[in-house]
């Protein structure tokens, strides 16, 4: 259930969010949009962060 859980939450949505601006060029405006869109989808993150294309993000095995 935690899985399912996270994986609605959390996983799912940033995978929308980078693939709806995956199109977007790397400037600093558009990694900035990036990542205020998906800073909402992680528990903890930096104030100013930055998010460019083609991401990839795995989860440590517990």
């Amino acid at each position: 259930m935690t899985n399912l859980i996270r994986l609605l939450r959390y996983d799912w949505p940033l995978h929308f969010v980078l693939l709806l601006t995956n199109w977007l060029p790397d400037n600093v405006v558009f990694l900035r949009l990036r990542g205020y869109l998906a800073h909402f989808f992680f528990l903890s993150c930096g104030k100013n962060l930055r998010l460019g294309r083609n991401l990839t993000f795995t989860t440590r095995p517990k």
